[in-house]
């Protein structure tokens, strides 16, 4: 199997793929899978890997969809059991994994905009242009993003705290 295909955005599509709201139905699961991981090859076709981007993004905005869901919970919950200050702790929580979250999903949007340049490039220079080849390298999702993403959540979660 392909290293640049076992990465966590891929695992991230496949989990978001089975969510009962979000996910794709049952029958449909194969053809995505296998666009999934065509997409997220070094050497994908330009289109494919304009969708696996795409597909990656959005899960990453459903799953932040859920991390607001957890912040209402925690806030809930803190509040409950220890006031003010547990609301404090439950936003901090909640905000750290929204914050990781729209973070994954800019660094995937932001991917995809370098992937529609490369199609463009492939269409009007072909595949194996110079330029084609350094956008579709730099279009390439990396599991070191996971460092940035957990960044953003330290930072998020050390201004609540010190606000509230």
């Amino acid at each position: 199997m392909d290293t640049e295909v076992d990465s966590i955005h891929v695992a991230l599509v496949h989990a978001t793929d089975r969510l009962p709201v979000f996910g794709i139905p049952r029958q449909l699961r194969p053809y995505f899978d296998d666009r999934t991981r065509a997409g997220a090859k070094r050497h994908a076709d330009p289109d494919w890997r304009i969708q696996y981007l795409r597909t990656v993004s959005y899960a990453w905005f459903a799953v932040g969809f859920f991390a607001v869901i957890v912040l209402v919970f925690l806030d809930a919950t803190g509040n409950a059991i220890g006031g003010k200050s547990g609301r404090a702790d439950g936003d901090a929580i909640g905000g750290a994994l929204m914050a990781f979250c729209l973070a994954g999903a800019a660094y995937s949007t932001w991917k995809t905009i370098i992937a529609l340049l490369a199609r463009r490039a492939s269409r009007r220079y072909g595949t194996r242009s110079e330029r084609y080849r350094r956008l579709a390298a730099r279009a390439a999702l990396r599991n070191s993003s996971l460092v940035g993403q957990a960044v953003a959540a330290v930072v998020v979660f050390a201004l609540v705290l010190a606000v509230a």
